[in-house]
């Protein structure tokens, strides 16, 4: 027989992304174990429940106690050629985005979007929408290996969505030339980035506008999905919980019963 502990009552933190990433919640399995597990009496049902469920081994309830992450999804609402940029809005997938963006680290990700050069940020119901153009994106200091190189655009032809950008390292000191051009020949090569020469202080390259918005939603979709919080995923229902208290703490249970009653967050 399988003993399964759940949480009773759920636990706040006063900072939101702590408490996304931290606090106990009611109805979620805090510990399985088998039939006879010596568990402190005084935990139930103040803090705990316990739910006993017969001819069913702890094992089986180990996939209730699985994470899920939310991901994100983006979509380009305009785009402005003259200056080329767009307005992008990102928003969690499966379900609704700080509640539907709920499994997202939001204080972080409005960061990143900022030391990427995205401008007017707002936030409506967890979507996150943000202004980003080519020029600031690859000028970001957060883009290039290396802090102290600056980067200048010498060229934009929009018929043709190039983009011509000089990287000049000459304030990076103690480094030969020729090791400074190497690894920055390289770093915009493995971006897709084509080579135009380079001389003692600097690097000259192109861009194109698919390129980059590629880039960019690549860089905003990987960072913004490492933010995203693994919570678990199954949840007792708050009433069946309330049973269980109801009658002590403990209570006995068949695995349908169990069944019947579980939620799937992730899916909420």
């Amino acid at each position: 027989m399988a003993e399964v502990c759940f949480k009773n009552k759920s636990n706040f933190h006063p900072d939101p992304d702590k408490d996304l990433a931290g606090s106990w919640k009611k109805g979620q399995i805090v510990a399985t174990d088998e039939d006879g597990a010596e568990w402190r009496p005084t935990l139930f049902p103040i803090a705990f429940v316990l739910l006993k469920i017969p001819g069913v081994p702890a094992s089986f309830f180990s996939k209730y106690k699985e994470g899920y992450r939310r991901f994100v999804a983006f979509n380009v609402d305009a785009t402005n050629v003259a200056t080329d940029s767009a307005t992008i809005t990102a928003s969690v997938t499966n379900k609704t985005a700080i509640r539907k963006i709920g499994g997202l680290r939001l204080n972080q990700v409005l960061g990143f979007l900022e030391h990427f050069g995205a401008t007017n940020i707002s936030v409506t119901n967890g979507d996150v929408t943000f202004d980003i153009s080519v020029t600031d994106f690859v000028k970001a200091p957060a883009k290039w290996p290396a802090p102290g190189l600056v980067i200048t655009e010498l060229a934009y032809r929009q018929v043709s969505g190039e983009h011509d950008f000089k990287v000049d390292h000459s304030a990076i000191t103690g480094v030969p030339v020729a090791r400074k051009t190497a690894v920055l020949e390289k770093f915009i090569a493995n971006h897709n980035g084509v080579i135009l020469g380079h001389d003692a202080t600097s690097v000259n390259f192109t861009y194109t506008r698919a390129e980059a918005r590629a880039r960019i939603q690549a860089a905003l979709k990987d960072t913004v999905e490492s933010h995203s919080v693994v919570q678990r995923r199954f949840h007792l229902k708050p009433e069946a919980i309330d049973a269980i208290a109801a009658a002590g703490g403990i209570m006995t249970a068949t695995k349908q019963q169990f069944l019947n009653n579980i939620i799937n967050v992730a899916d909420t």
